[in-house]
């Protein structure tokens, strides 16, 4: 009797851990490398409209050495600057960055003048940390 009783205990052991992991993976914090969902905006300049799209990440702090680290000025992400009509931006580069500073206005924030523009394949800017 007691053998079978050993047995079955060990027989369901990795049950209990596989659940435990479960458990453990489910109630960890959120993920610092995840982004909420972008705030869309139309910008129309000089006859023409754009669409604009700002990354967020979902924390607004993490943990750093056991020291809060607040991530505040990182917390736009990236602008993207494209045309309403899908065409290229290429040529439009100082447009670009007149649609970023109404897009960061609009948003009420103020366009970070060190964001370097890169232009996508898409032919849209895209401003790292265009707005703070």
């Amino acid at each position: 009797m007691r053998a079978r009783a050993l047995l079955l205990a060990f027989a369901l052991l990795p049950c209990g851990f596989a659940a435990g992991a479960e458990d453990m993976a489910s109630t960890g914090a959120a993920d610092p490398n995840a982004v909420a969902t972008p705030l869309q905006e139309t910008v129309s300049l000089g006859g023409a409209d754009y669409l604009t799209q700002i990354d967020r990440p979902v924390v607004d702090q993490t943990t750093v050495n056991g020291a809060a680290v607040s991530l505040a000025p990182a917390g736009s992400g990236s602008v993207r600057v494209a045309r309403a009509d899908g065409g290229s931006m290429a040529d439009e580069g100082y447009r670009a960055r007149e649609v970023l500073s109404a897009t960061c206005a609009a948003q009420g924030m103020i366009a970070n003048a060190g964001a370097a523009p890169i232009l996508g394949s898409d032919g849209a800017w895209v401003f790292v940390e265009g707005c703070l």
